[in-house]
């Protein structure tokens, strides 16, 4: 049985500097490692899933880092 998607959310590259234009990265995090570009959360009989991409979790730019949670 695959799970059903309940909802994605696309988010633009580039844009992780907050609704207020004044977000910032602690010291020592690269600027642009935790902008998230896409958010999608899905469910089946046994599990609640989440999946994030992010522009970089790392130095290297591209690929988009993926990040899976199951609860």
């Amino acid at each position: 049985l695959a799970a059903a998607t309940l909802l994605t959310q696309t988010d633009p590259d580039g844009d992780d500097w907050g609704s207020t234009s004044t977000y910032t990265y602690p010291e020592g995090v690269p600027p642009g490692v935790l902008d998230a570009t896409y958010l999608e959360v899905a469910r089946d009989d046994s599990a609640t899933y989440f999946r994030a991409e992010f522009t970089a979790l790392g130095a290297r730019r591209p690929p988009p880092t993926l990040v899976a949670i199951v609860l």
